[in-house]
């Protein structure tokens, strides 16, 4: 448990070192450990092929990376706040730095494989709908 909790650890300081947004991400070890514990309970994360739908600027996922899992983050990049300046090209760099396929469309639009990822994570997103998750759900599966 403890070697985990200093992988995780090892990775967050590494992802929050060329994290783009200074203080987006300070004071969440916590919030980090807690979700990459529940994923690694699920599944092995070396070599894990996981899909973020919702991703924003892939912090998590930077983390995730960093531990060895193969990253597929989805999202529009249309938050307010990725809209100001150079912000959207930022996250984009970021998550190419950070080995992370990030798809910049809405999560129904991409066509994935089927049973190819280990894990669906779907963080911070579900109160950003403005109509019933149903179909993203569905598509999530």
């Amino acid at each position: 448990m403890e070697t985990q909790t200093n992988e995780i650890a090892r990775a967050f300081l590494e992802m929050q070192k060329e994290f783009p947004f200074s203080g987006y991400v300070n004071n969440n070890l916590n919030k980090y450990m807690h979700i990459v514990s529940r994923i690694m309970k699920e599944c092995s994360l070396p070599r894990s092929k996981i899909l973020s739908i919702g991703s924003g600027p892939c912090d998590l996922e930077a983390i995730l990376s960093k531990l060895g899992c193969k990253i597929t983050a989805i999202d529009d990049l249309n938050d307010h706040w990725h809209l100001i300046g150079k912000n959207r090209e930022r996250i984009k760099d970021f998550a190419k730095r950070m080995n992370i396929e990030l798809i910049s469309q809405s999560a129904g639009s991409p066509q994935l494989k089927e049973n190819y990822f280990d894990v669906v994570l779907l963080i911070d997103i579900i109160e950003h709908l403005h109509r019933s998750p149903r179909e993203l759900l569905n598509y999530s599966i």
